[in-house]
């Protein structure tokens, strides 16, 4: 038995979805948060952890490249009508939903803590993301007791800068991979082809269709896995084998549900 499971003390795996919410919400979200993690032995993962940088972190700095764009322009104001008039107009970024959910909340943590802001100085928004940037970062990893590592994944490498979907983008090759996706995987086929079966008998509201896709493709080879399209579909799947079974998923993503019943593992529920 682990040292953890002795002390008796929940202990609640920080997902990507609520890893945003501890960063990106307001203060009184945040507050909620951190309130029903008192008393608890946090964890997450090293994989959560990119696709934070990938998602929250990446659209952050997709906007200070746009607010660089502007003090190159030698704008020194522009107001939130006319920010969003150039957002609406960045057709190659809002590519899906999660793109979209991405930037609208890298916009909100701009306005976190001060939300009487009618308009903005590019040059002051320039700077004070490139310091979000770098200090959430660093805060995502801080902020829990222990981060897992199956995976080492290619992306959280501190040579590996954060893109901002305009010069460069995080991403993935399946041919370039180093990462131990596939051994991981492997160890764990019995589960796979479990969370397989309970996604295809389970309504279709609960279930991501890229997830259930990819995931009967890597069930029959699961060398399918490598690469940025097969990987992230299978993201939920990777962060729940990855959840000790001891722990508690936090989440806000409803697509765990089917998947984390499927093999055992459960979710923290909010005390109110």
């Amino acid at each position: 038995m682990s040292e953890k499971a002795e002390t008796h003390k929940t202990t609640v795996f920080i997902e990507t979805s609520m890893m945003i919410q501890r960063f990106a919400y307001g203060q009184r979200r945040r507050n909620e948060i951190e309130a029903s993690l008192m008393s608890k032995s946090t964890c997450t993962s090293d994989y959560v952890l990119m696709e934070f940088r990938r998602s929250f972190l990446q659209a952050q700095n997709y906007l200070r490249s746009l607010f660089l764009k502007m003090v190159q322009q030698g704008k020194t104001e522009i107001r939130l009508n006319e920010l969003f008039v150039i957002l609406s107009q960045a057709r190659s970024i809002f590519h899906s939903t999660r793109a979209v959910q991405s930037i609208l909340l890298a916009l909100s943590s701009i306005f976190r803590d001060d939300m009487d802001r009618l308009s903005l100085n590019p040059a002051e928004m320039a700077r004070e993301l490139a310091l979000q940037i770098d200090r959430f970062e660093t805060e995502a990893r801080k902020s829990v007791d222990e981060v897992i590592n199956h995976i080492h994944c290619d992306l959280t490498q501190e040579t590996v800068q954060i893109g901002d979907y305009i010069h460069s983008r995080l991403s993935c090759n399946a041919r370039r991979a180093k990462c131990q996706l596939v051994p991981f995987l492997s160890a764990h086929r019995e589960q796979l082809l479990t969370i397989q079966q309970a996604m295809e008998s389970a309504p279709r509201e609960k279930v991501d269709q890229r997830t259930l896709s990819a995931l009967r493709r890597v069930n029959t080879d699961v060398t399918k896995a490598l690469g940025e399209r097969a990987c992230w579909a299978l993201g939920d799947v990777i962060i729940t084998l990855e959840v000790p079974e001891y722990a508690f998923i936090y989440t806000a993503d409803g697509h765990f549900e089917v998947i984390s019943k499927a093999i055992g593992k459960q979710l923290f529920v909010e005390e109110k």
